[in-house]
């Protein structure tokens, strides 16, 4: 008989669950990677718009410096999430059991609650890592802090212009000074200047979407898309994360919406803040980093390492789920984070 909790059946049952739709980390950190070492390494390539010299035919060649790059080596923290499984539980009705006639045998239901478990843990890894991506869209940065962590701030090198200061006033957008399309043309046109393309999805909240619409030049030229009608399955356009809602001078517009227990207060919070604007490129080129896990079970560089073991006095079961990851942009100044209300 297959053992259940052995870490090949684990990590089948792990690959083969459906993965939560966290749509900024799939749009815009879609490459996953995994380093053999517990350090994550990346290359930022810092080349110039250099032109080729100019020299006499008589003249030996110019030397002329190779491109440049930045390597950057970081040691991310663990996410580790270990769960109890008392002798008891097969015995009880299982969540999607039928109530009070419940067919499923012990073992099955033990399987049942073992599929649950490892679901919601992989949520619960995935939903740290779509805050992540946000904050490495919106800042340019990641900070990580924990149990036993020594917080970090990772500074992947986005230039300074990339964070322009809130607006402010009659400024801000649906105010009465408000200039939205010269505000993202200033962003858009600075960004390309310092990585060479134009960052064209600006990814708002509802609030925000609603201060725009009040904008009588914005609201005019805004293409909004009709979602009954676009080519968005129900289940798309019905969950949290992106949702493309028009268009106006070759920008696309999303809304963003989701919401996460903070850990820190075990309060629920907005993943995206009201009032901030994204403003990014396709092209960010972003990385799922994945560092190994250090277990003596670990044979292998994978993005998430689970395990089981069993304590015989009193009969305990755990079930910890492993992963050292880290959103990487490859192109830190393809986005734009600003607040605007």
């Amino acid at each position: 008989m297959t053992d259940l909790f052995s870490t090949d059946t684990m990590l089948g049952i792990v690959e083969d669950l459906k993965v939560p739709g966290n749509s900024l980390l799939q749009t815009y950190f879609g490459n996953q990677v995994t380093d053999d070492t517990e350090e994550i390494h990346f290359d930022i390539d810092n080349a110039r718009r250099r032109v080729a010299p100019f020299v006499s035919p008589y003249l030996p060649g110019k030397v002329v410096e190779g491109r440049g790059r930045k390597v950057a080596t970081f040691k991310p923290a663990y996410v580790k999430d270990k769960r109890v499984f008392d002798p008891t539980r097969p015995f009880k009705r299982a969540m999607g059991e039928q109530v009070g006639g419940g067919s499923l045998t012990a073992q099955e239901r033990m399987e049942l609650i073992l599929a649950q478990e490892l679901q919601d843990q992989l949520n619960m890894i995935r939903r740290r890592m779509e805050l992540m991506a946000l904050e490495t869209l919106s800042t340019g940065k990641v900070t990580i802090s924990g149990d036993g962590y020594e917080t970090v701030v990772v500074d992947f090198g986005r230039d300074a212009s990339a964070s322009p200061a809130a607006l402010s006033g009659t400024a801000r957008w649906g105010q009465s000074a408000a200039d939205i399309f010269t505000n993202l043309l200033t962003w858009a046109l600075n960004a390309q200047q310092l990585c060479g393309v134009v960052p064209r999805n600006v990814i708002v909240d509802p609030e925000t979407l609603a201060a725009m619409l009040q904008d009588t030049t914005f609201k005019a030229e805004f293409n909004q898309f009709n979602l009954v009608n676009a080519s968005i399955a129900p289940d798309v356009s019905d969950a949290e994360g992106l949702q493309k809602v028009g268009q106006a001078r070759g920008y696309t517009f999303y809304t963003y919406t989701g919401w996460y227990v903070d850990p820190a207060d075990d309060t629920e919070k907005r993943v995206l803040t009201s009032g901030r604007v994204i403003l990014a490129s396709s092209r960010v080129d972003g990385l799922q980093a994945h560092g190994a896990i250090k277990d003596h079970d670990s044979l292998a560089s994978v993005p998430y390492f689970t395990k089981s073991w069993l304590e015989q006095d009193p009969s305990v079961r755990f079930l910890l789920l492993q992963s050292a990851p880290l959103t990487v942009p490859l192109r830190p100044n393809a986005t734009v984070g600003v607040n605007v209300l």
